[in-house]
């Protein structure tokens, strides 16, 4: 009769658990869906996701192309690596001296290239002699 028992309590026990679960879930059955619906977010809805069209070659414009040559250039290596070049660049007489439009005349006058090739001319600008006289500001 205890087997019996036993055997009857865990029916009543599984029978009551049922109808826990069920009427727990009729609970929130019943509770849903919300009448205000403006708080619920979820992920049933498909993503709304941002959308471009593809960019072509008419999209891309490329202006002055000489910079970036002349950085691809040992040149451009040489410089970047020197110090004694990198303090004058950052010279502010320097850059006044670049910005003149005086010497740019001079740098382009075939004349003036003409001399700087000159090797006499290199030898005088290289003469601590004349270095001495063309600082003199008397």
């Amino acid at each position: 009769m205890i087997s019996k028992q036993a055997g009857n309590t865990k029916g009543w026990a599984l029978t009551a658990s049922l109808v826990v679960v069920v009427g727990a879930g009729l609970y929130v059955g019943g509770q849903y869906p919300f009448e205000d619906n403006s708080d619920l977010v979820g992920t049933i809805a498909p993503a709304q996701r941002y959308q471009s069209n593809q960019i072509d070659a008419s999209d891309v414009v490329l202006g002055d192309e000489a910079v970036a040559q002349f950085m691809q250039t040992d040149a451009f290596q040489m410089i970047a690596e020197n110090p004694q070049l990198a303090g004058l660049f950052a010279d502010e007489r320097f850059s006044r001296l670049m910005a003149d439009e005086r010497f740019t005349r001079l740098m382009a006058d075939e004349r003036f290239s003409r001399l700087a090739a000159d090797e006499r001319f290199t030898r005088l600008m290289a003469d601590e002699r004349f270095s001495r006289l063309a600082a003199d500001e008397r």
